[in-house]
């Protein structure tokens, strides 16, 4: 792997510690958006299990209110929502 002079190769290990899954001690946080709400259920149950605190929002008003207000690290976006 090549370089330029002066750096090193980039490394998630090296950056961020041997378990990048330990970087924080907060939950990490996702927000599911979706105008189905079955859909949306069925997408937050498959984190939770991994530690995941799982956020639901039905519509776009309700997703940036919740974004605003918990700042998830990830969301999880209906493109074709109303």
């Amino acid at each position: 792997m090549s370089t330029s002079p002066g750096t090193r190769p980039y490394s998630i290990l090296t950056e961020f510690g041997e378990d990048i899954r330990v970087v924080s001690a907060s939950p990490r946080r996702i927000l599911v958006v979706d105008d189905d709400p079955m859909v949306a259920t069925t997408i937050q149950r498959v984190p939770r299990p991994e530690g995941y605190d799982v956020d639901v929002a039905l519509g776009g008003a309700a997703a940036l209110d919740q974004a605003r207000a918990q700042r998830p690290d990830l969301v999880v976006l209906d493109l074709m929502m109303p």
